[in-house]
């Protein structure tokens, strides 16, 4: 093995998109990893949903499909068509081990999620990450700004209700590492939806809107 080998092993890192049941979370993710991986070629990007309707979705989307094929692996590690309760547990075991040892493989590795890190087995997946001195952000999927926000709030009237934090959560005493969100006019669309969990003291990264990084 020569030198060149040596540093792109020592530059691997994992970068892990947690997608949601929610179909156009993809739509806010792949323009970011695109813009990583052309910038970081030895980054491993994967893509995780546990909806079989989105998995199926996006692998039926041209311009998705395309788009995941240059920049990572794209997997379903849901338990939605298990036919036992036995079944469906021992599905969640394995996704549960399959991804906390994509994130202990690697230095450093990145978790993107679209909210805080509140409940299992999402605040394991970010503390083995921060273990192997990494981290665990939140990528805000909302682009609205406040004064379209503000009608949604009209129409609401209350926040929408937040995650109960789990007890490993409340022991590391974060829910993420960083709030990354689009442009400077959303900041009462974000401390509105805080009933997520906690992002006080925080550092917010702005990265304007996304679809401005595809190449």
């Amino acid at each position: 093995m020569d030198g060149g080998d040596v540093r792109e092993v020592e530059d691997a890192r994992l970068i892990l998109f947690l997608i949601s049941p929610q179909i156009f979370d993809f739509d806010t993710y792949l323009p970011i990893a695109m813009g990583l991986k052309k910038a970081k070629p030895n980054w491993h990007i994967r893509f995780v949903t546990f909806s079989k309707r989105n998995h199926d979705f996006i692998k039926n989307n041209p311009t998705h499909r395309s788009g995941k094929d240059k920049v990572g692996v794209f997997s379903y590690m849901g338990w939605e068509h298990a036919s036992t309760r036995i079944s469906g547990l021992l599905y969640r075991i394995k996704a549960l081990l399959v991804i906390g040892g994509w994130i202990l493989r690697y230095r450093a590795p990145v978790l993107f999620l679209q909210r805080p890190f509140v409940r299992q087995p999402y605040t394991l997946w970010h503390l083995l990450a921060r273990l192997r001195r990494g981290a665990g952000y939140v990528l805000w999927k909302s682009r609205r700004p406040d004064v379209v926000h503000y009608r949604v709030r009209q129409v609401r009237k209350v926040a929408p209700p937040g995650d109960k934090p789990s007890m490993l959560s409340r022991f590391m005493r974060r829910n993420c590492d960083a709030f990354i969100h689009f442009h400077d006019f959303q900041a009462e669309n974000i401390e509105w939806s805080s009933g997520f969990g906690s992002i006080d003291h925080l550092p917010w990264i702005k990265i304007g809107m996304p679809h401005y990084l595809m190449p």
